[in-house]
């Protein structure tokens, strides 16, 4: 029989950070200044769609503040386990996110972040 030591941080997983969606939508108004949920709704899902439009269109958008978000190729590779070869990756598109430095400097250095 092998051996296998204890898993003590199988026991004390922690649950991911997901809101629901009531407390999502009234939380952007709480912070936008107190617009009611439903306007704050309508205004993420419009940023989204803008998102979406522009990554569509220039495969890059840059927002103030923030970022920018841009589409690339994933080249195609391969996947080790040891030495042994075990699958390949095919080329496809993603999407990666460039945080600003602000964000950068915020959370790598925890200085102060102001808007």
């Amino acid at each position: 029989m092998s051996y296998n030591p204890l898993k003590l941080h199988a026991t004390k997983k922690k649950k991911p950070l997901c809101f629901d969606e009531d407390f999502f939508f009234t939380m952007i108004g709480t912070e936008a200044g107190g617009i009611d949920k439903e306007l704050s709704k309508r205004l993420y899902f419009g940023f989204v769609k803008h998102i979406s439009k522009q990554l569509t269109r220039e495969k890059m958008i840059r927002l103030p503040h923030l970022g920018d978000f841009a589409i690339r190729r994933r080249k195609e590779s391969l996947l080790f386990s040891g030495n042994r070869q075990t699958r390949t990756l095919i080329e496809a598109n993603c999407i990666k996110f460039y945080p600003a430095d602000r964000w950068k400097a915020h959370f790598n250095l925890n200085g102060a972040l102001d808007v």
